[in-house]
C-alpha cells in the first residue's frame, strides 16, 4: 500500500496519467501480442499488410481511447473543479452551479451537487435570517439586560437607602421603647405616689371634719358659756339692786336710829355695818360684772374665732376634699393612663420586633439583590459574548447569502 502511495504521488498525481497508465499498461500486452504475431508472420513469409494495419489500427485504438476517456472523465472533473475554485475565490459563493457535459454518473453528481448547494443555499439563508434575528434578539435581550442590571443597581442603591432608612426607624423605636419604659416607670411611680396621695387626703379630710365637729361642739360650748355669763350678768344685776335697796334701807334705818337717839344707837352701828356691807356687795358685784363682761368679751372673741375656725375648717375640708377627689379622678386618669401605656408600651415592644423582622428581612433582600445583580452581570457578560458570536456568525454566513 505505501509502494502504491509512493507511486501515485511521485508518477500518477493526475487523471490524465491514471488513464494513460492503465491504458499503457494494456497496451503494452497488446504490443507484446503484435510482436508475437510479427515474428510468427515474419516466419511463415506471410504478407504483413494486415499485420500493419491491425498495428496501426491498435495505436489509434489507444491514442482514441485515452484522449475519449480523457474527456469522458477528466474534463467533467476539471469542469467541477474550476467551478469549485470559482466559488472559493468568491468567498463561498453557492450560486455557482456545476456544468453537466454528459448523461452518465458526473451529471448525476451535478445535479446532486447542484441540488445540494441549492438546499444549503437556502439553508444558510434561513441560518443567516435566523442569525440576524438573533443578533437583534441578542441586541434586545442585552439592551434588556442592561436596563435591568441598572434597575439591579438602582434597586440596592435603593435597598442601601432603605437598610440605612431602617437603620434610623431602629435607633428611633429603641429610643421611642426607652422613652416609653421611661414613661411607664415615671407614671407608675406617679399613680403610686397619686394613690398614696389621695389616702391620706381621705385621711386628712377624716381628721379634717373631726377637728370641725370638735370646733362646732367647742362653738356650743362658748355660746353656753355666753349664756351662763348673761345669766350672771343678771343676777348680778339684781344683786346690785337688792345691794342698793339693802343701802338705802340702811340709810333710812340710819336715819330712823338717829331720830331715836340714844335708844337707836345699837341700831345704827347695825344699819352702817349693813350700809357698809352692801357698799362692799356693790363693789364686789361690780367687780364680778367687771370680769363677767372681760369674760363675756373673751368669749365673745372666742365665739368669733371658733366660728371662723369653724368656717376655715369647713373650707379646709371642703378643699382637701375637693382636692382628694381631683386626686382620685388623676388616679383614675393614671389608671387609665397606666392601662393605655401598657397597650402603647407593649404595641412598641410588637412594633421594635416586627422592625427588627422587617430589618433582618431588609438585608436579605438586598443580599439576594446583590447576588441577582453578580447573576445579572455575568448574564449580561453571556449576551454580549452571545452578540458578539451571532455577529460573527452573521458577517461569516453573509458571504453565502
Amino acid at each position: 500500500m505505501r509502494i502504491y502511495n509512493l507511486l501515485e504521488e511521485s508518477l500518477f498525481f493526475t487523471l490524465t496519467r491514471k488513464i494513460f497508465g492503465n491504458l499503457g499498461f494494456l497496451f503494452v500486452f497488446q504490443l507484446l501480442t503484435l510482436g508475437w504475431l510479427y515474428t510468427h508472420l515474419s516466419d511463415s513469409g506471410t504478407e504483413l499488410g494486415g499485420f500493419w494495419l491491425l498495428a496501426v489500427t491498435s495505436v489509434f485504438a489507444f491514442v482514441f481511447t485515452f484522449f475519449y476517456m480523457r474527456y469522458l472523465i477528466v474534463r467533467p472533473v476539471q469542469a467541477m473543479r474550476d467551478a469549485l475554485e470559482q466559488v472559493n475565490h468568491q468567498d463561498g459563493n453557492l450560486n455557482a452551479r456545476l456544468p453537466q457535459f454528459t448523461y452518465d454518473e458526473f451529471r448525476e453528481l451535478s445535479d446532486q451537487y447542484n441540488t445540494f448547494t441549492m438546499h444549503l443555499s437556502e439553508l444558510l439563508g434561513n441560518t443567516y435570517k435566523s442569525a440576524e434575528a438573533a443578533t437583534l434578539s441578542n441586541q434586545q435581550v442585552t439592551h434588556s439586560m442592561t436596563n435591568t442590571v441598572t434597575a439591579g443597581e438602582q434597586q440596592i442603591s435603593q435597598g442601601d437607602n432603605i437598610i440605612a432608612a431602617s437603620d434610623q426607624v431602629t435607633h428611633s423605636l429603641q429610643s421611642i421603647v426607652s422613652n416609653t419604659d421611661q414613661v411607664y416607670q415615671a407614671n407608675t411611680e406617679s399613680l403610686h405616689f397619686v394613690r398614696g396621695s389621695s389616702q391620706s387626703l381621705m385621711t386628712l379630710v377624716d381628721e379634717v371634719q373631726q377637728i370641725t365637729a370638735l370646733l362646732g361642739n367647742f362653738s356650743t360650748t362658748v355660746s353656753g358659756l355666753k349664756e351662763n355669763s348673761d345669766n350672771i350678768r343678771n343676777i348680778l344685776k339684781m344683786v346690785e339692786e337688792f345691794s342698793d335697796q339693802t343701802n338705802l334701807l340702811a340709810l333710812n334705818a340710819a336715819i330712823e336710829a338717829a331720830r331715836a337717839g340714844e335708844a337707836g344707837r345699837g341700831f345704827a352701828v347695825v344699819a352702817d355695818e349693813v350700809r357698809n356691807l352692801s357698799v362692799k356687795v356693790n363693789d364686789a358685784t361690780r367687780q364680778i360684772s367687771d370680769f363677767i363682761n372681760q369674760m363675756d368679751h373673751l368669749v365673745s372673741e372666742t365665739h368669733q374665732e371658733s366660728e371662723q375656725l369653724i368656717s376655715h375648717s369647713s373650707s379646709a375640708e371642703k378643699a382637701i376634699s375637693d382636692t382628694s377627689k381631683g386626686f382620685a379622678d388623676m388616679s383614675e386618669d393614671f389608671e387609665r393612663n397606666q392601662s393605655q401605656l401598657e397597650e402603647i408600651v407593649s404595641a412598641v415592644h410588637q412594633l421594635e420586633d416586627t422592625q427588627n423582622h422587617t430589618h433582618q428581612a431588609v438585608q436579605q433582600i438586598v443580599a439576594l439583590g446583590q447576588s441577582a445583580k453578580s447573576q445579572l452581570d455575568t448574564a449580561l457578560h453571556d449576551c454580549q459574548h452571545a452578540h458578539q458570536l451571532t455577529t460573527t456568525t452573521q458577517k461569516e454566513l453573509q458571504r453565502f447569502v
